[in-house]
């Protein structure tokens, strides 16, 4: 079975367990309101239409690397945030109208998915409970406000410098909104619900301060996973290069790893840079053109989009650097590559590296290949000195390999 047949059954699987979970807490709101049997087949009716619904956003937003920046996912952190939903949904139901706390959904589903597939799940779980329990328009108002309002201030979750002052306004949010509401429908404010909604509150609270960054984290991590699987000495691609050429080999793992340890010094994301390391010459292995090549078998492995974009920046000759990452892949290849070529055609003189590391590298950065990566200067001149003294270098050089 190969690696996209595996991962389409994981999304068969979580497709499988989204549907379950809305069958599953229908049913169990239909049954506890009595309905008649016309009314179940109704409600899976409703069901059905949202399913399809979600299916086709979570497929549509996959393809545009929009769930985790990745066109490939099991989707299978989408379906346990859907079940874990389902059951504080059921939950919600035996609570008093107007005081279900809601704002959870939002803060749980865009922890493992987007804001376009959060609110479409958030609104089928406010659908169906108002819809289950005879809720007023007031009340249907009400959540439909919490999980518009409160999507737009869980996003800035994800900035850590704001994460304390956003949990304690949703906190606020889940508090007001319901008792507003709650007074428009009756005129009056009720103790219970004023006690319901600080518990309400507090609940929000304390899932965004502490649950939504480990889901955002995790969300994360399946990008992070995906560039060190690729690396693996069993990952096909690695396998097919080692067997295709030896050199070119050496060559990949050693860009690779110096990418990592440069980019770990100077606070870039290291796996990105190791893997495109390893792969930026891709389009040399597979043929003509290179550049639109590689582009081409990155996308059909189903590679992080960052990555793809790394390839497709290609020393320059299709688009311009755009990062950081970009530019420090292309400075050790490049460095690597000159080094290589001298190696093989040294004379009895010999040469100097140290002299030729700060000449290749001065000479890029004069032709302007780095201007819009956002690359500083101090930034370069560290890589040029890591390069220097990188030990990896020689290793591949003096034909030994390279260690780890």
């Amino acid at each position: 079975m190969t690696e996209n047949e595996t991962q389409s059954h994981y999304r068969v699987i979580s497709f499988l367990i989204i549907i379950l979970s809305m069958v599953a807490l229908t049913s169990l709101l239909s049954f506890v309101e009595k309905l008649g049997l016309d009314l179940w087949i109704c409600n899976y009716v409703i069901d059905l239409m949202f399913f399809l619904a979600i299916v086709f956003e979570m497929e549509f937003e996959r393809k545009r690397a929009k769930i985790a920046q990745n066109i490939e996912t099991t989707f299978l952190r989408i379906a346990t945030g859907f079940g874990i939903c389902s059951i504080f949904a059921a939950a919600m139901f035996f609570l008093p109208h107007f005081v279900r706390p809601v704002l959870l959904f939002p803060i749980i589903m865009y922890g493992v998915c987007n804001t376009v597939i959060s609110i479409s799940t958030s609104m089928y779980f406010i659908y169906m409970l108002c819809l289950l329990s005879s809720s007023n328009i007031y009340e249907f108002g009400l959540y439909v406000l919490l999980v518009v309002v409160g999507l737009a201030w869980v996003r800035a979750l994800e900035e850590t410098q704001y994460h304390l002052e956003v949990c304690i306004l949703l906190s606020l949010i889940g508090l007001l909104l319901p008792v507003l509401f709650s007074y428009f429908d009756s005129h009056t404010l009720e103790l219970q619900r004023l006690l319901y909604s600080a518990i309400n509150s507090v609940l929000v609270f304390v899932l965004s301060f502490f649950l939504f960054r480990r889901l955002r984290n995790g969300t994360i991590e399946e990008v992070q996973n995906r560039l060190t699987d690729i690396l693996a000495d069993s990952y096909s691609e690695v396998i097919e290069l080692r067997l295709y050429s030896k050199s070119e080999y050496l060559h990949a793992i050693t860009v690779s790893k110096i990418c990592f340890e440069c980019a770990k010094k100077l606070g870039l994301k290291a796996d990105l840079c190791a893997a495109a390391g390893f792969y930026y010459r891709i389009g040399k292995w597979k043929g003509e053109p290179h550049v639109e090549t590689g582009v081409f078998y990155a996308k059909k492995l189903c590679f992080p989009t960052e990555l793809i974009q790394i390839i497709a920046e290609y020393y320059g000759e299709k688009e311009p650097l755009s990062t950081k990452e970009a530019a420090l892949v292309h400075i050790v290849d490049a460095t690597v590559k000159k080094l290589q070529v001298l190696q093989s055609q040294a004379t009895a003189s010999g040469w100097n590296k140290e002299l030729l590391i700060y000449q290749t590298l001065n000479d890029f950065s004069q032709s302007g290949i780095y201007d819009r990566s956002g690359l500083s200067m101090n930034q370069f001149l560290q890589i040029r000195e890591m390069l220097v003294k990188e030990e990896k270098i020689n290793e591949l050089l003096s034909g030994d390999g390279v260690s780890d």
